[in-house]
């Protein structure tokens, strides 16, 4: 029977009758004196654990309160037994999804007379402590194994196979392994023996009842065939106890490997084109390799249709199910291209066909009928938030509006973007390579010392935007040898400047911009008095919530136009049929985004009514069109 302990904690008071109630074997049931713990938000929420603890077994806890934080001591579980007697003091948890994983400790376990027992836990960080909560649990020092169900039948390389058993051990107990003996025969009629163990994993790390493998290359390699023999379930338990079922007779049949599907039929340059199928290798150095061989026709440049290939590539590896087949991009003639297909937009129709080795061997898989069109460049840029904009933003009075500012960010790039293939992200995207993947850093003072709103430190202006993985942000050695300002990203102190009384302790530097009375007619009321999380949600007085929203969409269309014109330069504007040193508009003009610093009004950077929208002006946008454009 799986005794599940409550949500919340049992009440010290309660601890008898539960113990008078659930406990099979001898054990104390008067009331016990435990020493009272100051009101803390630490909560034990719930307790999770096998129907039978062994040594190195782990408690399984959904908390609250819990502080993560590198500054802070690691929370500590404290385990006390029906007495009230402290067992043991468990540190150093593991995070698993939203639980805590605290082990038992070896040793102390052993200590413990195997039977029923209520354990008491109590979670403590720093000063702070939670309540005590009640865990019924059956304890014993060692288990042993069987093996009651392995199916048979047709398998690819490396696809999980599920087993069902008693005594499978998980992690802190011990390990379980899956012992296989018998003969591999190839569908070319050669055979060979079979002797390997494969790790079992839990299906559940609460039910010792389902494991599963990997039906790896060490059953006789990547070649088709049967195998024939014998499995058992062998244990290791961390006390050094083994334990060995009776042998089951299994038979397996092994295909070859096969692609099934693809999921987009167009795709840029620098992304992956996913390819799904079964029997995909690459999972280790020993697990073999998994390549693509693509062959078809192709055009590229507005070229007809021509024979292609075959061409066998290299694939990114994600699992037996599904691999990654990167569209790389190269210069050519001072153009970005498709390495595979030489043009910028190209469009294939043919087949892809997995080939996977391992030991010497090599066989071709199943092939998938596809056609996919290659739409030309596209720039990811994924926008990372220092520490440092943290801290700055308490001089804004806008620390609570923080999540909301960083999406009225995003908004603002991706609007002054529209229409062209740049996509600003949080985080990595997945469908693309890291080489075609570019980061902007926004931060707090200007590193420079100069009083810059933004600076892009990439070497040189990209005409073309043939760096697709420019990072502005950081340190530059190469930009700062000719006397350039070495650090990038956006600062977004430096806006202060704009305002009569900027609370900076430093002289006003040489690239800060004059005072400008609208920034403390729009910042002036959050500044003296910060914004609750009910006015940045739109809660409170009529005049209060507008303060507030006015300086949060005005401060994040400020950081959205800086980080939009950082990234312009990235992408080799201004004026990219001008000058290689030109990196600013040639004529300034209303809310043309490429201005220089002092041309651009604040009124236009805040997005005040009145004032002009931000634009892309003279060639810019058509340039865009062409480096990046929209499918």
């Amino acid at each position: 029977m799986k005794l599940a302990a409550r949500s919340g904690a049992l009440a010290w008071g309660s601890w008898a009758l539960l113990v008078v109630s659930l406990m099979h074997t001898e054990a104390c049931t008067e009331a016990i004196d435990v020493q009272p713990v100051a009101a803390s938000a630490l909560e034990v929420l719930e307790v999770r654990r096998m129907d039978t603890l062994l040594p190195g077994s782990g408690l399984r806890l959904r908390t609250r309160g819990v502080i993560d934080d590198e500054t802070v001591t690691s929370p500590q579980l404290v385990v006390r037994d029906e007495s009230g007697a402290v067992l043991f003091e468990i540190s150093g948890p593991i995070t698993d999804g939203e639980e805590l994983v605290f082990y038992l400790p070896v040793e102390g376990v052993l200590d413990i007379t195997p039977g029923s027992h209520v354990l008491s836990v109590q979670l403590k960080q720093g000063e702070s402590a939670s309540e005590p909560s009640l865990v019924p649990c059956f304890i014993a020092h060692q288990m042993e194994t069987t093996l009651f169900e392995m199916p048979s039948g047709t398998f690819h390389r490396e696809e999980a196979l599920l087993l069902g058993a008693e005594g499978l051990l998980t992690a802190g107990e011990g390990s379980a392994l899956l012992e296989l003996e018998g003969v591999f025969e190839r569908d070319d009629g050669s055979s060979g023996p079979v002797e390997t163990d494969l790790f079992i994993d839990l299906v559940d790390p609460l039910d010792r009842t389902r494991g599963q493998v990997r039906l790896g290359v060490d059953i006789g390699g990547v070649s088709p065939g049967t195998f024939t023999g014998i499995a058992r379930v062998h244990t290791y338990s961390v006390t050094g106890h083994s334990s060995t079922s009776e042998p089951y007779p299994v038979e397996w049949a092994f295909t070859p490997p096969v692609l099934f599907g693809a999921e987009s039929a167009r795709v840029a340059l620098g992304q992956y084109l996913p390819l799904y199928g079964a029997g995909l290798l690459g999972g280790g150095e020993s697990s073999g390799v998994t390549l693509v061989r693509i062959e078809g026709q192709a055009s590229a440049g507005g070229r007809a249709m021509a024979p292609f290939g075959p061409t066998t590539l290299y694939v990114d590896w994600v699992s037996d199910s599904e691999v990654l087949l990167p569209i790389e991009p190269m210069v050519k003639s001072g153009e970005l291209v498709s390495a595979l297909f030489g043009g910028a937009r190209c469009s294939f129709s043919g087949t892809v066909t997995p080939v996977v080795s391992a030991g010497g061997e090599e066989i071709d898989g199943g092939s998938l009928s596809v056609e996919f069109d290659v739409t030309g460049g596209r720039q990811a840029v994924v926008v990372r938030f220092l520490s440092t904009f943290t801290q700055s933003l308490q001089r804004f009075g806008l620390s609570l509006a923080e999540p909301r500012l960083k999406e009225v960010v995003f908004e603002r790039i991706e609007s002054i973007y529209e229409g062209f293939a740049v996509e600003v992200f949080a985080e990595a995207p997945a469908d693309t390579m890291p080489s075609a993947i570019a980061t902007l850093d926004i931060g707090g003072p200007d590193p420079n010392g100069i009083g810059l709103f933004g600076y892009d430190n990439t070497p040189g202006k990209d005409v073309g935007n043939l760096r697709l993985s420019d990072s502005i942000g950081g340190s530059n050695a190469e930009v700062q040898e000719d006397g350039a300002p070495g650090y990038g990203g956006v600062f977004i102190e430096s806006y202060l400047w704009w305002s009569s009384h900027p609370g900076l302790s430093l002289d006003r530097p040489s690239g800060a911009p004059p005072v400008d009375p609208l920034f403390d007619e729009i910042f002036d009321g959050v500044r003296s008095t910060p914004a609750t999380l009910d006015e940045v949600e739109g809660l409170g007085s009529p005049e209060r919530v507008a303060t507030v929203q006015r300086a949060l969409a005005a401060l994040g269309s400020i950081i959205g136009e800086t980080a939009a014109h950082e990234l312009g330069h990235s992408f080799g504007l201004a004026q990219p049929h001008g000058s290689k040193t030109a990196f600013h508009s040639l004529f300034p003009g209303a809310g043309c985004l490429m201005d220089g610093g002092f041309d651009r009004p604040l009124a236009e950077r805040a997005g005040q009514a009145g004032a002009t929208l931000t634009v892309l002006c003279g060639d810019e946008a058509e340039y865009l069109s062409i480096v990046l454009p929209v499918d």
